[in-house]
């Protein structure tokens, strides 16, 4: 028995409990032990467990637990109690379970109604749609698509978009289509068939700087092995690289040349020329107009053409050497190197093709093609059945290029004279004639020729075939003011001529009808008129038979030659002066002389009657009187 008179709380408080102090260096092994303690109340008996569970203190005067953490005799903490109220009974714990379960699965129903019974209406209207869009039926199907678009679920949300702009490029709304598809390919960027379209968009409306980036997007995300993705990657990148070589950036205009070639399906397209270092960096000098290291780079060309093996490839490059240093000359200021370009043009066609003919006459007339002719090489030209190999589109180049050499020359000339022009004219068209031969479509040649026959024509012949040239080279897409301008003219001059014709047909009735003239004058004129459908023959005049022939004065026919040169002059001023016009010029002055002649005679006539009639009269009354 222990008997402890330290201070205790008051019995039986659940919050309280015993701290039993031990002297110093004193333990107590594990096991029960009966203890008094003493208090101010008297002596309470307790038992003390060391090691093991604690009584707590009842009604039986038993201690009460300890508090939770508070050290035992040992010093070992006692676990805390549990509360009243901590613990839930089975039947709890199942409704809570049945209410979580109850609201899970109405969630799961409304998550299921949004996604897919709610949308089955639109999605129905969407395939609607696209039937429409198979159909060809744009019009129709496109509000569909704008309607129900934001209630589709997002995998038919993005399609509807895509079908909606397809739609608007179906209907030629370009500029709507490409916002569209540029929002939606910056949302899904990843999408082959939505670059695509917008890249094809941005080509047609001739955007070819923006639709690169986007082709280059298909072509990371590995959509190249789809052709028509390809097909517009190589047109585009064939048209910037045409770009750049006309603004002089040569560098950009290999690498996407190279890029044509990559692609392949237009690496035939890509000129030979641009594979060879010379030729670019002599192309970059003549945009840059360094002439002296342009002939550099051609000359070296030169030097290295001389070395190559293969016979074709030796002779493009010699070619292509001449075709750089003839540019050199013409951009030369200097007249001798002006003479030069000839020389180099022929030898560079040479090369390009020995056996043609260097010199050629000018024999093209549009009029010589039949109607049959000119319908199946226009029906060829539209089908695209038609096309010129490389080499003849440079023949025909250098051969329209020797052509303006001339001419170039012919204007620098000090003196011109008229026998000079006509053998410049003649070089002229021959070396067109040579460019005409291997392309017949070239509207440059049609101009050139045109404006040159017109300008220095001779006769109306010459200048009716300069014409119908302009009318050619216009069929060909040709709009040069100078074309327009003549042509403008000559369609005045037509309406002139017609109202000319019209003018002298009536004067012809007139004269005809003037019974003045006589019957074997009229109709020896009618059968000289006979060959024009516009003049009515003999045997349709019936006036004629019925008309009574009077005998004229001479002031009837000085009057009557008077008032048709008159007429006559008048028909000229609005006919135009050429060599038939100064033949009727002729004729009128001749008219004229012989009506002056013919008053001269009358008078004469007249005064020698007067004399005639005093010789007799002398001679007669002076018998009687005499």
């Amino acid at each position: 028995m222990l008997l402890l008179g330290t201070a205790v709380p008051a019995i039986g408080d659940p919050a309280g409990g015993t701290t039993v102090t031990l002297p110093s260096g004193v333990t107590l092994p594990p096991g029960r032990y009966p203890v008094k303690i003493s208090s101010g109340g008297g002596i309470v008996e307790a038992t003390v467990v060391v090691g093991g569970p604690v009584p707590t203190v009842g009604a039986t005067g038993s201690a009460p637990p300890p508090v939770a953490g508070t050290p035992t005799a040992t010093g070992t903490a006692v676990p805390a109690p549990a509360q009243p109220g901590g613990e839930r009974s089975p039947g709890s714990w199942f409704i809570v379970i049945a209410v979580l379960a109850g609201v899970l699965l109405l969630g799961c129903c409304y998550i299921g109604y949004l996604r897919f019974v709610r949308p089955r209406p639109h999605i129905r209207q969407y395939r609607l749609a696209v039937d429409l869009i198979r159909q060809g039926q744009y019009a129709e199907a496109l509000p569909i698509l704008s309607r129900t678009e934001h209630d589709l679920p997002q995998k038919f949300r993005t399609q509807a978009r895509f079908f909606a702009a397809f739609a608007l490029v179906k209907l030629g709304s370009l500029e709507e289509a490409e916002y569209q598809l540029a929002a939606l390919h910056r949302e899904v960027s990843g999408d082959v068939d939505v670059a695509y379209l917008l890249a094809y968009v941005r080509f047609t409306r001739g955007d070819h700087d923006r639709a690169e980036p986007v082709l280059e997007a298909i072509e990371a995300a590995g959509g190249m092995d789809r052709k028509p993705a390809r097909l517009l990657y190589g047109v585009v990148a064939f048209h910037r690289a045409l770009d750049a070589l006309r603004t002089g950036r040569v560098d950009a205009a290999v690498r996407l040349f190279q890029k044509v070639e990559q692609l392949g399906d237009f690496a035939d397209r890509v000129p030979a020329d641009l594979r060879n270092q010379h030729v670019v960096l002599g192309a970059r000098a003549l945009f840059d107009r360094d002439l002296v290291a342009a002939r550099g780079q051609f000359e070296d060309l030169n030097r290295v053409a001389e070395e190559e093996t293969d016979d074709d490839r030796r002779r493009s490059m010699l070619a292509s050497a001449d075709i750089g240093l003839a540019l050199a000359a013409w951009l030369d200021t200097d007249s001798t190197s002006l003479e030069d370009v000839d020389g180099l043009l022929l030898g560079a066609a040479a090369c390009l093709d020995p056996a043609a003919d260097l010199k050629m006459e000018w024999t093209y007339s549009p009029d010589d093609d039949d109607v049959a002719e000119r319908l199946q090489a226009l029906a060829e030209r539209e089908a695209g059945e038609v096309e010129l190999h490389e080499r003849d589109l440079a023949l025909r180049s250098i051969h329209l290029l020797r052509a303006a050499a001339v001419l170039r020359l012919w204007a620098a000339a000090d003196k011109r004279t008229g026998a000079g022009d006509r053998k410049q004219l003649a070089e002229v068209l021959g070396r067109l004639a040579c460019a005409l031969s291997y392309d017949p479509e070239f509207s440059d040649v049609h101009l050139i020729a045109g404006l040159l026959k017109c300008q220095l024509a001779t006769t109306q012949q010459e200048r009716d075939d300069g014409v119908a040239l302009l009318r050619k080279a216009q069929k060909l897409g040709v709009r040069e003011p100078d074309l327009l301008r003549i042509l403008n003219q000559e369609a005045q001059r037509g309406r002139a001529k017609r109202d000319a014709a019209d003018r002298y047909l009536q004067l012809l009735d007139q004269y005809i009808a003037d019974p003045s003239v006589r019957r074997e004058v009229r109709v020896s004129l009618l059968s000289r008129l006979s060959r024009f459908s516009k003049v009515r023959p003999l045997d349709q005049r019936p006036e004629l038979a019925r008309t009574r022939v009077v005998s004229p004065t001479v002031d009837d026919m000085n009057g009557r030659s008077e008032l048709l040169r008159e007429r006559v002059n008048q028909l000229i001023a609005l006919r135009g002066g050429d060599e038939l016009v100064a033949v009727a010029n002729t004729l009128a002055h001749d008219l004229e002389y012989r009506s002056q002649v013919l008053g001269e005679q009358a008078q004469a006539v007249e005064a020698t009657e007067a004399d005639l009639l005093v010789h007799i009269g002398g001679l007669l009354l002076g018998e009687i009187e005499g």
